[in-house]
């Protein structure tokens, strides 16, 4: 049950956040080009759910240097969820 929501978190969380982040600042500001609204949509979308996880792998007493891997483990999932998740979501959501 908790990979099932391991995958519904690192997955379909970012997709929705990416699709309604596209489609809010194409309405909101619609002077955007393409381009500009995926560079603020896919990463936003793409590190906002790593964030609680995170906090709490940095706030670990049992871990050695617990900053330094919550900052690189975010940095790696993002990049992989930004890439693989929120790009093609938000390359569908932004064609009219």
């Amino acid at each position: 049950m908790g990979s099932l929501v391991a995958f519904v978190w690192l997955l379909f969380v970012p997709a929705l956040l990416c699709w309604g982040l596209v489609r809010l600042l194409k309405w909101h500001y619609p002077e955007y080009s393409r381009r500009k609204v995926l560079a603020i949509a896919v990463p936003t979308s793409a590190f906002l759910p790593l964030i609680p996880a995170a906090v709490m792998i940095a706030q670990a007493q049992n871990i050695n240097n617990a900053a330094l891997i919550a900052v690189m483990a975010t940095a790696l999932v993002g990049t992989v969820i930004a890439l693989v998740v929120c790009l093609p979501t938000g390359i569908a959501a932004i064609s009219d």
